[in-house]
């Protein structure tokens, strides 16, 4: 029977990734024809496979002496350009671009949060704080991760921009493709009635602990609402209220400073009303820091709880089983 491709369409929700390349001098030779490549297995990998080539939507951002940008398109319509190297690192004006496809190219309620992945080998020679504020400060949840390839790299900037920084071991960029692929399969897998809504709530001195959290459970495949860019008082309730009604599972990053943190605490009662309610599936919490037993009241102390600070993957694999993405 033909696949009736307007209804898969709106049974399937796209999935739209861009690719941050940098193109200055210093990516010269082995560099940028391991980029050259690794867009070539993108295209064919992602196009062999039937899932991903009805909810994949793909975009080129180049940034050299200036940044430019291929269509957000479907991955069936998408020829990987041919990539060369030189001039400066124009970081900022690719990130401007960037936030300026959010704005405009994507669907409202309709997209998947995007998955952004950037590749440079250096430091910003124009001014990037600004964009970079812009795309972290986004209602919306970006994924984005960030390949560091040499000696030259700037992590500290990374840091400020990327979800996840990786580093390109013996200037291995080709492996950065192979390993992000698979992450995109996974999710492109996932119907948005399977993708797990996970709601994170943990207290802002454990960020970087959520940071990797958040990052994994993304790459798994959930659809996750974490406020790392401390939502503003005006709008907290608001936002709040909508990250948790919108999610099914509610996930407690554990910690003395998640135990005193009135938000944090206030969130978990919350979630732990609405599942009594049957408005929410279950209230889950990972222990990132050793917590005195008689700190932990008893309504959170009575939950099953995954141990993160004896081994984080075993934890990860608890939790991510327990919201329907794997086996423990």
């Amino acid at each position: 029977m033909a696949i009736d491709r307007e209804a898969q369409q709106q049974f399937w929700r796209r999935l739209s990734v861009y690719l941050l390349i940098d193109c200055s001098g210093s990516m010269h030779g082995p560099k940028i024809m391991q980029v050259n490549q690794g867009m070539q297995l993108v295209q064919q990998e992602l196009l062999a496979d039937s899932g991903s080539a009805d909810t994949i939507w793909i975009s080129v951002i180049t940034f050299s002496s200036t940044a430019s940008q291929t269509k957000l398109m479907s991955i069936r319509d998408f020829i990987p350009p041919q990539l060369t190297a030189g001039g400066m690192t124009s970081l900022g004006a690719a990130l401007h671009l960037l936030n300026e496809s959010l704005d405009h190219d994507l669907v409202a309620n309709e997209d998947n949060n995007p998955l952004v992945l950037l590749l440079t080998d250096g430091s910003p020679t124009d001014s990037w704080m600004a964009e970079a504020l812009r795309l972290r400060s986004r209602t919306k949840n970006i994924n984005v991760v960030a390949l560091a390839i040499g000696n030259e790299v700037n992590f500290s900037i990374l840091d400020q921009i990327a979800n996840t920084v990786e580093y390109a071991v013996d200037d291995n960029v080709f492996q950065f493709f192979t390993t992000q692929l698979n992450a995109i399969k996974d999710a492109s897998s996932l119907h948005p009635a399977q993708r797990p809504h996970i709601f994170v709530s943990h207290s802002h001195r454990d960020d970087t602990f959520t940071t990797r959290l958040v990052a994994d459970l993304r790459a798994a495949g959930a659809d996750v609402w974490v406020d790392l860019n401390n939502v503003t008082l005006d709008n907290f309730m608001k936002r709040i209220d909508q990250g948790l009604a919108a999610s099914d599972w509610f996930v407690l990053v554990l910690t003395p400073d998640a135990l005193t943190s009135e938000y944090a605490m206030e969130e978990t009662y919350t979630a732990l009303n609405m599942v009594k309610q049957k408005r929410m599936r279950s209230v889950i919490p990972i222990l990132a820091a050793p917590c005195a037993p008689l700190t932990i009241s008893p309504m959170i102390d009575a939950l099953n709880r995954y141990d993160a600070t004896r081994d984080y993957h075993a934890a990860l694999r608890g939790l991510l089983a327990a919201v329907g993405l794997g086996t423990a």
